[in-house]
Formats: C-alpha cells, structure tokens, sequence
C-alpha cells in the first residue's frame, strides 16, 4: 500500500477531506499535550510552576514561529517538485534542508543558552520564578534541533501527501509525553526539568518514527537517485516562498515577545493566567 499521495489526482474534494481532517486533529493533539504539561505543572508541581515554564514561552515561540515560517514555504517549493516529478531533487533537497535547519538550531540553541540571563531579564520574569525558569529555558532550548528537525519532517511527509501517520504519530507522542511527565515528575520528582525532559524525549522518539515513514516514502518514489553532496542551489529557490512566510509567522508572533516584559513584570501571578488563556487560545 502506497502512502505517498497526489491530491491532483482522483476526486479533489474527497483528496482534500482524507488530507485535511488527520491534519486538523494531529494539530489539535499537539496543543492538547501542551495543555497537558500545563495540568500537571500547576497540580503536582505547585502554582507557580505553570508561570516558570511559561515565561520565557515568547522567545520559544519566536524561533518556532520563524522556523514553522520557514518550512511551510518549503514545502511549497517540494510541492512543485513532487507535482513535477522530481524525485531525485525532493531526496536531495530534504537532506540539504535538513542539515541546515539542524545546523541553524544548533547554534541558536548554543547562543540562547550562553546568552540566558540577558533574556530572562529583558523578559522580567519573577524572582519567584527565575529559578525553575531558567531550568526549563536551558533543557528546553537545548532540543531546538529536535524539536525543528520534527518540524521540517512534518511538513516534509504533509507535502507528499501524507498526513494520516502524522496523526498516528501524534497520538503515540502525546501519550510518551503524558507519561514521561508523570513518570519524572511524581516517581522521580524533578519538577520542571522534568516537563522538558520527557517533552524532547517524546519529541525525538516522534523524530524517528517519522524518518522511518519518510524513508519508506522516498522509496516508493521512482529509482531517480538523489544527488550527492551538499547542493544548496534547491534550498535557495525555494527562499521566494520561505523567506516571506517565515517574515509574516515572525511578525505576526514576535508581538508577543515585545509584550511579554510587561505581562511578567505584572508578578508570577500574571504570568501564569497569562499562559492558561495562551494555551486555551491555541487549542481554538
């Protein structure tokens, strides 16, 4: 059986309906989990660490809204390929990308973390919540590479047509990650550290079940052979459609990143109703 898929062909609208509803709840699940740690940061841990782990959350969501940005317009560009027939530049053009979006989140995750105070300061998080802050900010960034690798694969098979095992997927992480949390949280008490511990733990083990379905997907494609070697020149057409979605995810999710000093500056209380109304938000 083929998972590979072209929406061109067939009945479009019944194409488009097999597509669009695993896609809808995969989405609902990821903030559904998001919730979760939420949950169990505010009943197991104590009050005020639902605020820790959100308060620095704006300059998470900064690189994550640049890096969604910048693969959703990826994915249009592989769209063209695929649609083309142009299998052995998808393999390649993967590869390549996913070499520089690990490379890249490698580095941001090496400044960030070298650059931590200055940002929990501009962000004036609460001395009642620097502490598990700073914990869950340094554990957190440290998957960057992960956590945007997992994004580009996403995109990557949602591209080829593929989005019910992104569902499938979903639903194994949500409960590794449930799990995980309570397992480091009750059994082994790490508190916060241990939320993002077992968030880059279910993270990674999605990783690797999605290079696995991408794998198969590459093979079901035509014996054209990918291009060896390093060959950035598909990575740079395709910036006429990464570069302006990444600059409108940014612009319009950078906002919260200017507001946030005002909000967490208003004390742990604020922070954290601030995140519950967040996370509700998002799950709309």
């Amino acid at each position: 059986m083929r998972i590979t898929k072209n929406l061109t062909e067939g009945n479009l609208y019944g194409n488009l309906l097999a597509y669009a509803i695993p896609l809808l709840l995969s989405s609902m699940l990821t903030q559904m989990y998001s919730t979760v740690d939420g949950i169990i940061a505010g009943k197991c841990i104590g009050e005020f660490a639902l605020g820790a782990i959100s308060s620095t959350a704006s300059f998470e969501t900064l690189f994550n809204s640049l890096c969604n940005g910048f693969c959703a317009g990826f994915g249009i560009y592989l769209a063209h390929l695929f649609g083309a027939g142009e299998f052995g530049s998808i393999k390649r053009d993967i590869r390549v990308m996913a070499v520089l979006v690990v490379g890249i989140s490698l580095g941001v995750s090496l400044l960030a973390i070298l650059l931590r105070d200055p940002i929990i300061d501009y962000l004036k998080v609460d001395p009642l919540l620097r502490r598990d802050a700073e914990i869950y900010f340094v554990i957190y960034t440290a998957g960057y590479a992960v956590m945007y690798g997992n994004m580009l694969l996403v995109v990557c098979l949602h591209t080829l047509g593929i989005t019910s095992f992104s569902l499938y997927v979903s639903l194994f992480s949500a409960a590794l990650n449930a799990v995980g949390n309570l397992v480091t949280v009750l059994a082994f008490g790490m508190g916060v550290a241990g939320l993002a511990l077992s968030t880059l733990l279910s993270a990674l083990a999605a990783t690797g079940v999605y290079l696995f379905i991408l794998r198969r997907a590459f093979r079901e494609m035509p014996s054209t052979e990918a291009e060896k070697g390093l060959d950035f020149s598909g990575v740079r057409r395709s910036l006429r459609y990464s570069l302006p979605a990444a600059l409108q995810q940014l612009t319009f999710h950078g906002v919260a990143f200017l507001i946030s000093p005002a909000i967490n500056s208003l004390g742990a209380a604020a922070s954290t109703g601030y995140n519950v109304s967040n996370r509700l938000y998002n799950i709309g």
